[in-house]
């Protein structure tokens, strides 16, 4: 579970938003926000980056269950010698199926960005009961590859079904963690959300309405989790009707899952008939749980991708299903998107998501500015930089480097003024100046890569802006810039719209 050091995080949430673009696409052509902007301006705003690739572990954790009882409380930590590959579990909620436990959380790690600013890299963890591995190291060589095989089927699944693609975009904010260890506290980086969130995140954690539909009770989730799993539905339905490789490699999945765990079986493990029936239920009630968070539980699609599992598997599994926190999965089913609770009124669902956007805005123009403007810890000396007095020691600068000198300063100066913008006003009297200097519009051909004049072209050609700079990091910070530009001019636009009227 390490991360490798001469890995970064910026590599990450560029490799991370490359593999999961599709899902964006769709969220975004349903909901009319631009959600992969969305994810990327959440992450470098909280400094949380969301890894959709799942860790199983197995289950040395000596507490059965733990009790709900607020935020950072249901936690494990995986100690290190170096603290920083120190696991934290966060959010554990544990299950007991057919015998076995299974639990789910979510991993914190903590990890540097290229100018110094600390991250949490968080990822799902499956924690799967230890009497599996145990079994498969008695059944041998085979069993131990069949075993191999259901986690991997099992990983795909939950990269396929997991609704944390939601939380990840609109992730909710927690507080710093109480009673860690002084050398572990020290690289701890959650932060309160900031002041601009507060209404949002509010209405973020009521408990849903009474008496919200006719046909269930209303289990005891707090709003963004409804949110969550009816936002993730319809994503997964519209990829899900319209590319029908989705559908043939989930299918391919779920027979991959059946095979591998009848040869587990033949190999030996789990002699007794009570043992196997526990142990295809265990199976199944894991596959059907991330595949009951994407296709909602006894719908036609799920029914369509339990199909090639045994009927009385899949008829236990489902038993489990529709009683996770109060009936979750099935509360889903009868819960309409177009009439979401929410602070105190009904919305669309994706309002929600349109209004998370809203108030993320001046959050975002701190944060991306933050890590525009901050000195990096190491760098490249190139062809293009090596004349700049201070050689690129910001990314601003950085990206910058393609200007002439006096374009240069210019612009970083201009940037360099909205440092020191507090209040809204602040900020939109300082964008508006940025607008009306051109310098916006630099900065926007800046993180498109479209300015190439002459910095350091001493033969008549123009610079590339080619800095010695790995190329996933170098193009993060123009995700950043980019990301700044589009919340500056959302800023300014809404200004605008305000003063119309």
């Amino acid at each position: 579970m390490r991360i490798p050091s001469h890995v970064s995080v910026e590599a990450l949430l560029m490799e991370e938003l490359q593999a999961i673009s599709p899902y964006h696409e769709a969220w975004t052509a349903i909901s009319g926000t631009d959600t992969s902007e969305l994810f990327l301006r959440n992450s470098t705003c909280k400094r949380a980056l969301y890894l959709s690739a799942p860790i199983f572990l197995p289950d040395s954790i000596p507490v059965d269950t733990f009790a709900a009882t607020g935020v950072n409380e249901r936690i494990h930590v995986y100690e290190a010698d170096e603290v920083r590959d120190t696991v934290r579990l966060e959010a554990i909620s544990s299950y007991q199926v057919g015998g076995f436990r299974f639990r789910y959380a979510l991993s914190v790690q903590y990890k540097d960005d290229s100018v110094g600013l600390g991250w949490q890299v968080i990822r799902p963890v499956i924690v799967f009961d230890r009497r599996w591995p145990a079994m498969a190291r008695t059944g041998g060589p085979q069993a131990v590859a069949s075993l191999l095989r259901i986690l991997e089927t099992l990983r795909k699944l939950v990269l396929f079904g997991s609704h944390d693609y939601v939380h990840a975009t609109v992730l909710n904010w927690f507080p710093p963690v109480k009673n860690l260890k002084p050398a572990y506290a020290a690289i701890a980086s959650e932060r309160r959300h900031p002041p601009e969130v507060d209404a949002w995140h509010e209405g973020s954690q009521e408990a849903l309405p009474a008496h919200y539909t006719p046909e269930r009770e209303t289990p005891g989730i707090a709003t963004l989790e409804l949110y969550s799993l009816l936002v993730h539905g319809q994503v997964v339905a519209w990829i899900w009707d319209r590319d029908p490789r989705v559908r043939e490699t989930v299918h391919a999945h779920v027979r991959e899952l059946h095979e591998a765990f009848t040869d587990f079986l033949r190999a030996g493990t789990f002699d007794e008939p009570g043992e196997r029936r526990s142990a295809a239920e265990y199976v199944t009630t894991l596959a059907g749980w991330f595949l009951a968070s994407a296709l909602e539980v006894r719908s036609e699609r799920m029914a369509e991708a339990l199909g090639s599992l045994p009927a009385d598997a899949v008829d236990l599994a489902y038993g489990h299903l529709t009683a996770v926190h109060g009936g979750m999965f099935d509360f889903v089913r009868f819960a309409d998107p177009a009439r979401f609770p929410w602070r105190g009124r009904f919305v669309p669902v994706h309002e929600v998501t349109t209004e998370y956007e809203a108030a993320l805005r001046l959050p975002a123009l701190r944060g991306h500015l933050q890590y525009l403007s901050s000195r990096r810890k190491q760098q490249a000396a190139s062809p293009v930089t090596a004349s700049l007095p201070t050689a690129s020691t910001t990314w601003i600068e950085e990206l910058c480097a393609p200007l002439q000198e006096a374009e240069r300063a210019a612009l970083l100066a201009s940037v360099h003024a909205l440092t020191s913008c507090r209040s809204r006003t602040d900020w939109e009297t300082g964008l508006e100046r940025l607008k009306e200097s051109g310098q916006l519009m630099r900065l926007r051909a800046l993180s498109t890569g479209e300015t190439r004049e002459g910095a350091g072209a001493t033969d008549g050609t123009t610079a590339r802006g080619d800095t010695g700079t790995p190329a996933l990091v170098l193009s993060c910070a123009r995700a950043v810039l980019t990301g700044f530009v589009s919340v500056a001019e959302s800023v300014l636009a809404s200004r605008g719209s305000v003063s119309s009227a």
